[in-house]
């Protein structure tokens, strides 16, 4: 078994959204990046929360598939 540092496995251009994000957008973004969690940051850069993809891809269904 090969041992791997976060650094190993972690990306450097971070996809981020505001509080203040429409939610499709938001939903078009996991389907863009092919992610499933984005940090949510405020103004100062302090995280606020993380938004999975689950909510998003039930409630914004189309906003995947637009996003391609």
């Amino acid at each position: 078994m090969q041992h791997r540092s976060v650094n190993d496995v972690t990306t450097r251009e971070v996809v981020t959204a505001r509080p203040d994000t429409p939610s499709k957008e938001v939903a078009g973004l996991f389907h863009r990046n092919d992610i499933t969690a984005i940090p949510v940051v405020a103004v100062h850069h302090t995280l606020d929360w993380i938004e999975d993809d689950t909510e998003q891809h039930l409630e914004h269904p189309r906003a995947y598939r637009a996003a391609t």
